[in-house]
């Protein structure tokens, strides 16, 4: 019995680790800035910016799962809400390409990310920030449970 427990276990804990990936995949503010980090101040504090995002990333999957437990939703109330987050999701999505391809050629690089000497405290604040990490993993969250 403890041995089918643990294989559940390690089903549910490779199935968040490949959402995740999947999730980290499209180039975004927190991937480029990884990255300029990187190149500019070298890999150390690239792994601190890093570590930084994926702790609040932590936090807020830690709290999806407490909301989860705590916020029952009736049945009639589950595909109407699944329905509006996939819509709110391809608006965000298509309204994100639009934009980004009428977007100018920059000549300058942004000058705020040299400006913070700390990638611990850029990537939390970054991290935070990130409007769509909550209900990615309360979404998840609620579909690996189910």
């Amino acid at each position: 019995m403890s041995s089918i427990k643990n294989l559940k276990t390690i089903r549910i804990i490779g199935a968040g680790l490949l959402i995740s990936w999947l999730g980290a995949l499209p180039l975004g503010v927190l991937n480029i800035t990884a990255f300029n980090v990187s190149a500019t101040q070298g890999i150390g504090p690239a792994i601190f910016f890093a570590f930084a995002a994926i702790s609040v990333e932590l936090l807020y999957v830690r709290l999806s799962l407490w909301g989860n437990r705590k916020w029952v939703l009736d049945e009639k109330w589950v595909g109407p809400l699944l329905l509006f987050g996939c819509l709110l999701l391809l608006f965000l999505a298509i309204s994100s390409m639009l934009s980004a391809s009428e977007i100018a050629i920059v000549h300058q690089k942004p000058g705020w990310v040299g400006l913070m000497n700390s990638p611990i405290l850029l990537g939390f604040l970054l991290s935070m920030t990130n409007p769509l990490q909550f209900p990615f993993w309360l979404t998840w969250n609620k579909v690996l449970l189910e």
